[in-house]
């Protein structure tokens, strides 16, 4: 048996429910699908939920940083979008990278409202890398 169809969903732990969904929906448009008591449910339109939000008030930014969570990522449609939502990172006062060439990607990358760090993504076309041994090994500086 092996995984199909990629990952399910994330959860997190937040300070504050109200304020991470003004992050998640409020700047990044997912959609509150559900609620219940200390959990909120959020999706883009491609599953039930992709994100799921667990307030914590006692979340620390050392608990976030210590959880082992690297980093998770967004997909954006197209180049144009992930401009527009660099733009509207930025306007809105949240910190954002450069934007990053990954050869399979194009990116840039920010933290939330509780300092977990996410990527905005936009695949790049795969006969730009698919035979290319080495594809996931570019970071290259990107203009936004």
């Amino acid at each position: 048996m092996t995984v199909k169809g990629g990952i399910n969903h994330i959860t997190l732990r937040v300070q504050n429910l109200q304020r991470a969904e003004k992050f998640y929906s409020g700047i990044l448009g997912l959609k509150r699908v559900g609620h219940r008591r200390g959990i909120n449910f959020y999706s883009s339109g491609l599953y039930n939920h992709e994100l799921a939000l667990v307030e914590d008030p006692g979340l620390t930014l050392a608990d976030v940083q210590q959880s082992g969570l690297a980093h998770f990522a967004f997909n954006i449609e197209g180049t144009h979008a992930l401009k527009m939502m660099y733009q509207e990172l930025i306007d809105a006062g949240y910190p954002v990278s450069t934007g990053v060439d990954h050869n399979i990607s194009h990116s840039f990358y920010t933290h939330d409202v509780d300092g977990y760090l996410i990527e905005l993504t936009t695949d790049c076309a795969s006969y730009k890398w698919e035979k290319n041994p080495n594809a996931f090994m570019s970071d290259q500086p990107l203009r936004l």
